[in-house]
C-alpha cells in the first residue's frame, strides 16, 4: 500500500506541474508572429540541417533563425509584425527567398521546395549550415549531446579503418579502458549500461569478436550522437548513455564506395529505386543503400583462422504527402576455427554475431508534429565448442522485438509535447555443458513495456523547460511485476544575449538488464541477464548542472558538474553454492561524480576539440568471503580514471589533403596488486599428515583495486589526399594512419612469475607489464564512383 501511494502521489505531482506549465503558456508567451513550414527538395525528401532565417526589411536585420529537423521542419517564434524576408539555405541547393507581411500575432504555414544548386555558391558553407553543437546549444535543454558527422569519423585515427564507436571514446565524460576494446563507459557507469542504438533500434554488442573493430561500416554512417546525460523521458532501457547511429541512405543517385586495408575490404552500392516501381508503391521518392565489409587474413595465410563479415542495408522512402518509410538492417559474422597442432595443442570453433532488423513510418502533422511507429527485432549471440572434448559447449544469445508508437505535437506557439508507449519482447540463454552434464543453465523470457509524456516549454526567448516522467513496468514468467515511475526535469537559462546559457536536469533512470562480463578483464564479450527476483534492476538517479558559452561564430565551450547514484549493479558471487542457482550473482550500488570541460572550433581550415575530465567511482558489493551479508567492501571499478584528456585536431589543405590528429592522457586506471604468495598445504588420507599442495604456492591479493596502473598517453595521426576526377566520374583517397607515433608503451595489465624455492621466504617473484598497441603504422584507400 505504501508503494502504491508513492506512485500515485509522484503521478499527481508530475500531472499537476504539466497542467501549470501548459496553462501558463497562454499568458507568459508574447503576442508576437509565428512562422513554421517544412523543406523538401525535388525529390520530396525533407531537407535536414538547412537553415530558416527572417530578416526585417525595416531593419535589414536577423531577427529569427532556426534550423530543419529530420522531417525538414522549422519554427520562427517572436517575430515582429512588419514586412519580412523568409530565406532558406542549404548547402547544395539555391537559396529560397519570399518576402510578405506578417501580422503581430499571425501564425503562418509555409512550405519550402529547395532547387538543386550546380555550382557552390562562395560564402554558402559558412552562412547556408549550422553545426550540430550550434543546434544542440538553441534547442536542447538539459541534455548533454555531442554529435560527430561522417566526414569527422573519417579524419579521427583509427585502427586499420575509420570507426564510429571508436569516435565516442574522444567525446566529453567518456572512458576507454583498453586499446583492445571498442566497450567505453560513460560517466562512471559500466559499459552494459550505454543504449546503442542503429537508426533507433538496439544493438547487444557494438564490437566483432576481441573487440578491435565495431559492429558499423563508416561507409554507411551519416553520423554519431552521444548522449551523455540529461536525457528527456522517450530515452529508456539504459541508465548511463545513449549512443545513436543513424545510416545514410544517400542521395538516389547511382553510386559506389569501396575501400581496401591491410585486414579487411568493404564496399557499399547505393540508387533510387525505379520511377515505376516508385509509383506502384505510392513514393515520390526511394533511395537505398547496401553494404558488405569482411577480413581476409584467413585467405592469405592458413596460421590465421579468423574472418569476420558483415553486412547492411538502408532504405529510405517519402510519399508526396511528405510520410517517411526506412527499412534497416544488419547481420554479423564471425568465425574462429583454430586445428589442433603441437604448438596449441587444443581445437576449437567459435561462432558470434548481432543481426537486426527494423521497419519504420513517420507522418508528419499539420501543426508540426509527427507519429513515428517502429517496429524491429535485434539479436545477439556467440557459440564456442571444443571438439576434442565432444559435447563440450558454451553458448550465450539475447534477443529483443521491439513495437513503439510515439506523437509528438505542437498545440501552440512555444509548447512542444511528446507521449508515447513501448513495448519490448525478450529472451536469452546462457549454458556451459559437457560430458552430458549441464553446469550451468540460465534463461527465460522477459516483457517491458514503457510509456512516457515530456513537455517541452519556451516562454521566452531566454528559457527552454523540460519537463517529463516514465513509466516501466518488467514482467518475467512466475514473477511478481516491477514497476517504476521516473520523473525528470531539465530547464536552459539563455544569458548576454543568447551567447551564455546555464543549464540543469534532474532524473531517475531504469535498466532491467545486465551484462556479466567481468570488466576487470581486458578482454571479454557480454553474456547478458534480465532482472528477476535474484537479479536485481539498476535504479540510477542523477543530477548535473553546467555552463555553455559561444564565442563568435566559431567557439564553444561547456563545463559540466554531475553526480549519479546507481542502486542494483551486479557481479559475479565467487563465494556462491554450486548446489543453488540464485545466488550466482551479488548485488551492489555505485556512485559517481566529476567535473567534464569541452572546448570546440567549428570552423576554419583547422577544426576540432579538448576534452578534459575529472571523475571518481565506487563500487559497492557484500563481501564474498565473509559470514553474512552485513560485511561491504567499497572499491573504484576499472574505469575510475581520475583525469582524461582528449585533442582532437583536423586541419585541411588548400590542395584537397587533410591531417587528423588525436592525444590523449589519462591517469592510471585500479588494479588489484598480488602481494605475495604463501604455502599451501592438504591433508593426505594415506598418513593423515599435512603436506604442499602439488598444484603450488597461492597469491595473496592486496585490497580491490587498491593500486593504480601507471598514467597512459597516447598519439594518433591520420592523413588523407582526394584525388578527383578519376575515369572521369570518381575519386580515390589514399590514407595512411599511425597509431601510438612515439611507441608509448602503456601498460594493458600485469602478470607475475614465480620461481618456486623451498619456503615462501626463498621463493622469488617479479612483475611484467603486459602493453598494449606500440606503434602501429596503417595505410590503405578509398574509392567513390558515380
Amino acid at each position: 500500500m505504501i508503494e502504491k501511494n508513492k506512485y500515485v502521489k509522484t503521478i499527481k505531482f508530475v500531472a499537476l506541474v504539466f497542467l501549470s506549465i501548459f496553462a501558463l503558456s497562454d499568458i507568459v508567451v508574447a503576442q508576437t508572429g509565428h512562422l513554421m513550414g517544412r523543406v523538401r527538395d525535388e525529390q520530396g525528401a525533407a531537407v535536414e540541417g538547412a537553415l530558416a532565417r527572417v530578416v526585417s526589411l525595416s531593419t535589414d536585420e536577423i531577427v529569427a533563425l532556426a534550423s530543419t529537423d529530420d522531417l525538414g521542419f522549422f519554427e520562427l517564434m517572436e517575430l515582429p509584425g512588419d514586412l519580412i524576408r523568409l530565406e532558406v539555405q542549404r548547402l547544395g541547393f539555391m537559396t529560397y527567398s519570399q518576402e510578405f507581411q506578417l501580422g503581430d500575432s499571425e501564425t503562418r504555414t509555409i512550405d519550402v521546395e529547395l532547387q538543386v544548386q550546380a555550382l557552390e555558391i562562395e560564402g554558402l558553407t559558412v552562412e547556408g549550415t549550422r553545426e550540430p553543437a550550434e543546434i544542440a546549444f538553441e534547442e536542447a535543454a538539459g541534455l548533454t549531446v555531442r554529435s560527430v558527422e561522417a566526414a569527422d569519423i573519417k579524419m579521427i585515427p583509427g585502427f586499420i579503418e575509420p570507426d564510429p564507436i571508436r569516435v565516442a571514446e574522444v567525446l566529453p565524460g567518456v572512458i576507454s579502458t583498453s586499446d583492445f576494446s571498442a566497450s567505453f563507459n560513460v560517466r562512471g557507469g559500466s559499459a552494459d549500461q550505454n543504449l546503442i542504438l542503429l537508426d533507433g533500434f538496439p544493438i547487444f554488442n557494438p564490437a566483432h569478436l576481441g573487440g578491435l573493430f565495431s559492429v558499423f561500416n563508416s561507409d554507411m554512417v551519416r553520423r554519431a550522437e552521444l548522449s551523455a546525460g540529461g536525457f528527456p523521458a522517450e530515452y529508456g532501457g539504459r541508465v548511463s548513455s545513449v549512443l545513436s547511429i543513424e545510416s545514410d541512405p544517400g542521395n538516389g543517385q547511382l553510386e559506389v564506395q569501396g575501400a581496401v586495408s591491410l585486414l579487411m575490404s568493404r564496399g557499399a552500392l547505393g540508387g533510387s529505386l525505379p520511377k515505376k516501381i516508385k509509383n506502384i508503391l505510392g513514393l515520390r521518392d526511394a533511395r537505398w543503400r547496401i553494404s558488405g565489409r569482411r577480413s581476409y587474413l584467413d585467405l592469405l595465410t592458413d596460421k590465421i583462422p579468423y574472418k569476420l563479415e558483415d553486412r547492411q542495408f538502408i532504405f529510405e522512402g517519402w510519399t508526396e504527402g511528405g510520410d517517411r518509410v526506412s527499412v534497416t538492417g544488419y547481420k554479423g559474422a564471425d568465425v574462429l576455427g583454430i586445428d589442433y597442432t603441437e604448438s596449441f595443442p587444443l581445437s576449437l570453433d567459435w561462432d558470434f554475431g548481432n543481426s537486426l532488423i527494423g521497419s519504420r513510418w513517420t507522418h508528419p502533422t499539420s501543426s508540426g508534429g509527427s507519429i513515428d511507429v517502429k517496429l524491429g527485432y535485434s539479436g545477439f549471440s556467440t557459440n564456442l565448442k571444443f571438439p576434442d572434448f565432444g559435447d563440450v559447449e558454451f553458448s550465450s544469445k539475447i534477443s529483443q522485438t521491439t513495437m513503439s508508437l510515439d506523437w509528438e505535437n505542437r498545440p501552440k506557439p512555444a509548447v512542444t509535447t511528446k507521449v508515447g508507449v513501448e513495448g519490448r519482447f525478450m529472451d536469452y540463454q546462457n549454458y556451459v555443458r559437457g560430458g552430458g552434464t549441464q553446469f550451468w543453465k540460465v534463461g527465460g523470457p522477459g516483457t517491458g513495456i514503457s510509456s512516457y509524456a515530456q513537455l517541452q516549454w519556451r516562454p521566452s526567448r531566454a528559457w527552454i523547460v523540460e519537463p517529463g516522467v516514465r513509466f516501466d513496468s518488467w514482467l518475467r514468467k512466475d514473477v511478481q511485476r516491477m514497476d517504476e515511475i521516473s520523473p525528470r526535469l531539465s530547464f536552459k537559462r539563455f544569458l548576454a544575449g543568447r551567447r551564455l546559457a546555464l543549464k540543469a536536469s534532474l532524473g531517475r533512470y531504469t535498466q532491467f538488464l545486465h551484462s556479466v562480463r567481468d570488466e576487470d578483464l581486458p578482454l571479454g564479450i557480454d553474456i547478458w541477464v534480465l532482472s528477476d527476483p535474484d537479479i536485481p534492476r539498476v535504479l540510477s538517479d542523477q543530477g548535473q548542472i553546467g555552463l555553455e558559452w559561444r564565442v563568435g561564430n566559431s567557439w564553444l565551450f561547456s563545463l559540466e558538474g554531475y553526480l549519479r547514484e546507481f542502486d542494483g549493479v551486479i557481479t559475479e558471487n565467487f563465494g556462491e553454492n554450486p548446489n543453488d542457482t540464485t545466488d550466482d550473482f551479488l548485488g551492489g550500488r555505485g556512485r559517481s561524480y566529476g567535473v567534464d570541460l569541452f572546448a570546440q572550433r567549428l570552423r576554419g581550415n583547422t577544426t576540432g576539440w579538448i576534452t578534459v575530465g575529472w571523475l571518481k567511482a565506487l563500487r559497492t558489493f557484500p563481501d564474498y568471503r565473509a559470514v553474512g551479508s552485513a560485511v561491504e567492501i567499497e572499491f573504484p571499478p576499472i574505469f575510475d580514471r581520475r583525469i582524461d584528456v582528449d585533442v582532437i585536431l583536423n586541419h585541411d589543405f588548400w590542395n584537397s589533403a587533410q591531417v587528423g590528429l588525436r592525444w590523449n592522457f589519462g591517469t592510471g586506471l585500479p588494479f588489484t596488486e598480488a602481494m605475495g604468495v604463501f604455502s599451501s598445504f592438504g591433508h593426505r588420507i594415506s598418513n593423515g599428515m599435512l603436506r604442499p599442495d602439488e598444484r603450488g604456492n597461492s597469491v595473496f591479493l592486496g585490497p580491490k583495486n587498491g593500486e593504480r596502473y601507471p598514467i597512459r598517453h597516447r598519439l594518433d595521426v591520420s592523413m588523407r589526399k582526394e584525388f578527383t576526377n578519376i575515369l572521369g566520374a570518381g575519386s580515390i583517397t589514399p590514407y595512411i594512419n599511425v597509431i601510438n607515433v612515439y611507441d608509448r608503451r602503456n601498460v594493458l595489465f600485469y602478470f607475475y612469475t614465480y620461481e618456486d624455492g623451498t619456503s615462501v621466504e626463498t621463493t622469488k617473484w617479479t612483475r611484467r607489464g603486459f602493453s598494449m598497441f606500440p606503434i602501429l603504422p596503417t595505410f590503405g584507400f578509398e574509392m567513390r564512383f558515380r
